[in-house]
């Protein structure tokens, strides 16, 4: 699946700043700050960190260096993208692997560090001699984990952030679009790289098996070999309705559940989702359906390489990544968007910080639809008309 750009191909503000993060890490520890590269969604955060990475190792071949981060879909992107001469010398972990191991590393490279306690960051940070950090905070999803605020991270440790402020995935319009979703004035854009505008759009359905066979049918016409499309849904319970109907309507049978338990059959289940992986890719469908995230689909990204692939994703589990066309389906009015009470008591603005995540994931066409009279009330707030399928002709 193509995600990292050749280094070639980086643009020179992107260059600078993986200077800046060796020369720190290579300066001392009499000069060292802890390099924290920044931006918003879109600005290439995790692309920098994963090419600092690799120069790094480059510069010092005995070294241990980890890549840690949140989510495993992430970690198994990670993984898939890096150069050939490099995956036996770089690990990459999550973050609760890497505590949980404690082996110390020479370089640490923590993505996503908003979503990260203070104090599991002070227990990474006593494993590795130098840290590089990447991170958002207004994307901060996990308030149960009790992360780490912007505050307590700069007076905390000593940290020289590393501004990113050209968007490589949004444009001009999506960005001011999904700017509603945030508190004003909080989300500063930058400069749009891509010039090409294609409009988000939104469908109303007069029902979910309207919308869902309507999601099925469009979300095969945008997908190719290296270029799988993705369905974003909120909760695991979602991606079971989805599957459910993809085997009816394409006369699979039943398909297998996912593995909820940590154990089965006396063995430990690192593949929730394995079972129904393996169900799609062996049918003879001309597009597979793959779910990616929670410990599973690493192998959907090889599959993606030669096949035509649509990726079942939770908004949780997208985090850091990126793709061409991104459906958004299921955002009805009263519908939850977020785990559950606690979430919502400990941040009220989980659901914004939920649907500003999976919306700014695409790399150039988003399709958002529902199935009331009334999309959701955040939906609401993005003024996007919405469209019948009968009436939407003139914009593909």
């Amino acid at each position: 699946m193509e995600w990292k750009p050749s280094a070639g191909n980086l643009e020179e503000s992107q260059r600078a700043i993986i200077r800046d993060c060796l020369t720190a890490l290579q300066g001392g520890a009499q000069t060292y700050k802890m390099p924290w590269v920044s931006g918003f969604a879109g600005n290439g955060k995790s692309v920098v960190l994963v090419h600092t990475m690799e120069q790094l190792a480059d510069l010092n071949k005995s070294a241990l260096i980890v890549f840690v981060t949140f989510t495993h879909a992430l970690k198994d992107l990670i993984q898939s993208s890096l150069l050939p001469r490099h995956r036996d010398r770089i690990v990459v972990k999550t973050h609760t692997a890497f505590i949980s191991d404690k082996v110390a590393a020479d370089f640490v490279f923590l993505d996503e560090v908003q979503d990260i306690s203070k104090a599991d960051l002070i227990k990474i940070n006593n494993l590795t001699g130098a840290m590089v950090l990447a991170g958002d905070f207004s994307q901060s999803i996990y308030p149960a984990n009790k992360p780490i605020g912007l505050a307590d991270l700069t007076s905390s440790f000593n940290v020289q952030e590393h501004r990113l402020l050209k968007m490589f995935r949004l444009t001009k319009k999506l960005a001011h679009i999904v700017s509603k979703l945030l508190p004003k004035g909080s989300f500063t854009a930058g400069e749009p790289v891509r010039q090409e505008e294609v409009p988000p759009r939104l469908f109303k359905f007069e029902s979910s098996d309207d919308e869902c066979k309507w999601l099925w049918e469009e979300v095969k016409l945008w997908v190719n070999p290296r270029t799988p499309a993705v369905i974003l849904v909120p909760f695991h319970k979602n991606i079971a309705q989805f599957i459910e109907y993809v085997s009816k309507v394409e006369g699979l049978g039943n398909p297998p559940t996912r593995d909820s338990s940590k154990y089965r059959n006396g063995d430990k289940v690192t593949d929730p989702y394995g079972r129904v992986n393996r169900f799609f890719s062996s049918s003879q469908l001309d597009v597979t359906l793959q779910v990616f995230g929670s410990g599973s689909g690493v192998a959907s990204l090889a599959i993606a390489d030669s096949k035509k692939v649509v990726l079942l994703m939770t908004y949780h589990s997208v985090k850091g990544l990126d793709f061409e066309s991104v459906f958004i389906p299921m955002l009805d009015n009263g519908k939850k968007l977020y785990p559950g009470k606690e979430s919502l008591e400990t941040d009220p603005e989980i659901e914004r910080k939920l649907l500003f995540v999976a919306m700014t994931r695409s790399r150039r066409n988003l399709f958002l639809s529902f199935a009331t009279p009334q999309p959701h009330p955040l939906v609401q707030g993005l003024d996007l008309q919405p469209l019948t399928v009968d009436d939407s002709d003139s914009d593909y």
